[in-house]
């Protein structure tokens, strides 16, 4: 679970079902028929004479050359693109796209946004800076800005950096959810935990169902060593999430640290069974069968 929210989506001027839509009508120019003038019938049907056919290919290419291009909606269309393509998981021709808007229009602020958060994704993070700057620089009060700026900085060592950015959002809207529990991971993360906690619970009091605030403030009340609240906490979460199993793996460790060893087994038994068996979880899921073992033993 990434303990930084981002803003849920991406900076898009439509949805990616329309985009679909509006590609599906895009024809190839002079694919559609042109309609006979009214003062005169229609041509007979027929193979037209070669002299018609040049006539034909030079009104397209006039056509095609004195056509006005409107850089702004063609940068829209590939910001929208990658957007598309973020979804779809191929980050790499999403970033393709978001360049493609930029070089046609290159204050476009939404394009500046997605381009960092992607970059971010990848682990170019010099890269994602220059964006991010670029994105204030058009837009120095924006608060999504601010607060995909400050995940970036939590996420690149640089917790400081991250509260400045996530207290700036608050400034301009003190009731913002995902800036309150972003603000928390990063006084957590600065050695503030009391301030984390306080951050937590004013998430998870501004909406009662926001899984990250209950579960960061479980994690937060295991450190100050009260389990029981925290196993309340982590129930909280697990109710709006069931699924989730780094909620179980927790859950099940504050019970077994209470000696409520039955209930403790059955959510690491469930939380084996929920997470995906890979490099990154392995020390995870060791641990897990590791204290499952122990609970087990008579």
């Amino acid at each position: 679970m990434r303990d930084g929210v981002r803003h849920p989506a991406l900076v898009c001027h439509i949805s990616p079902i329309l985009i679909l839509l509006t590609l599906s009508l895009v024809l190839p120019f002079g694919a559609a028929g042109r309609a006979a003038p009214a003062d005169k019938p229609a041509a007979k049907s027929g193979p037209p004479d070669k002299q018609t056919l040049e006539e034909e290919q030079i009104v397209s290419t006039t056509d095609k050359i004195t056509q006005p291009v409107d850089t702004d909606a063609e940068a829209m269309r590939h910001n929208d693109l990658g957007v598309a393509f973020v979804f779809k998981g191929d980050l790499g021709q999403a970033i393709d796209e978001f360049k493609h808007a930029l070089r046609l229009q290159p204050n476009y602020f939404a394009a500046h946004l997605n381009l960092a958060n992607t970059l971010l994704d990848i682990g170019r993070h010099d890269a994602a800076m220059l964006e991010f700057k670029e994105a204030l620089r058009l837009k120095p009060d924006d608060p999504k800005a601010h607060n995909d700026l400050g995940v970036a900085l939590k996420e690149m060592g640089d917790p400081a950096g991250a509260i400045a950015e996530f207290k700036t959002v608050l400034r301009h809207n003190p009731d913002d959810v995902n800036a309150h529990n972003n603000l928390g991971v990063a006084l957590k993360a600065s050695g503030d935990l009391d301030g984390a906690i306080a951050e937590y619970r004013t998430a998870a009091t501004l909406q009662p169902n926001d899984v990250n605030a209950h579960f960061n403030l479980g994690l937060g009340l295991m450190e100050k060593r009260q389990p029981e609240a925290a196993i309340n906490e982590f129930r909280t979460a697990l109710h709006l999430r069931p699924n989730d199993a780094k909620i179980r793996f927790n859950l099940g460790n504050a019970l077994a640290g209470i000696g409520q060893r039955m209930e403790a087994a059955q959510e690491l038994r469930q939380y084996l069974r929920l997470e995906l068996d890979t490099r990154a979880n392995r020390r995870w899921l060791e641990q897990a069968e590791a204290k499952l073992r122990e609970l087990e033993m008579p």
